[in-house]
C-alpha cells in the first residue's frame, strides 16, 4: 500500500482523547531538542473516517510548543476499532538496542564539539551505558578466564 504525506495545518489536528501513551517532561525537552534540530521529519498518522489522531500525539504537542504552523501527515481509512488497535500497535511494538552497537555510534558521533543530546540521549544516560557496556565485558572475561582455569580436584593443580 502507498500513502500519500500531505501537509496539514497544525490547528485543525485532532488529537485522540483515548490515546494510552503518556511524555515526560524530560523526554518532551528531548523531542522538541530532536524536532528543532531536524526539523518534523515523521509524519504523523490521522484516520480520515474519524479525523483524530493515532499516531504522533507527543510530536503534535512539540510542535505546539515550537508553533510550527504546518505538519506533514498521512491518512489512513480505518473503523473506530481498527483505529484504536493501530493506536496501540504504533505505541506498544518497538525493538530494543544492540548495545554494543549503539555503544559504538554514540562513541563515533561523540566529538566534544557536538552536541550528543539531540540523540535523545543525555550526558547521564551514555555515562551510564558506557558504564555497564566495560562492566559487561569484565564479567565476561571473568567467565572466560573462569572457564579455562579448572582446577584437579585431586591434586589442586591448575588445568587449561
Amino acid at each position: 500500500m502507498k500513502y500519500k504525506i500531505k501537509y496539514i495545518p497544525l490547528d485543525s489536528v485532532n488529537p485522540a482523547d483515548y490515546n494510552p501513551r503518556k511524555i515526560s517532561a524530560e523526554d518532551m525537552k528531548k523531542l522538541v531538542k530532536s524536532i528543532s534540530t531536524y526539523g518534523f521529519v515523521a509524519p504523523i498518522i490521522i484516520n480520515d473516517t474519524t479525523g483524530k489522531v493515532i499516531g504522533g500525539h507527543q510530536r503534535v504537542a512539540a510542535a505546539e510548543f515550537l508553533k510550527i504552523k504546518e505538519i506533514p501527515a498521512i491518512f489512513v481509512s480505518l473503523d473506530p476499532t481498527m483505529e484504536k488497535a493501530f493506536n496501540l500497535a504504533l505505541n506498544k511494538i518497538s525493538g530494543e538496542w544492540d548495545i554494543p552497537k549503539l555503544k559504538d555510534v554514540l562513541g563515533e558521533i561523540e566529538t566534544g564539539d557536538f552536541d550528543i543530546e539531540i540523540t535523545g540521549f543525555d550526558e547521564i544516560e551514555i555515562e551510564q551505558l558506557m558504564t555497564s557496556i566495560h562492566l559487561d565485558d569484565e564479567e565476561e572475561d571473568t567467565e572466560e578466564k573462569e572457564k579455562k582455569e579448572r582446577v584437579c580436584p585431586n591434586c589442586g593443580e591448575i588445568l587449561s
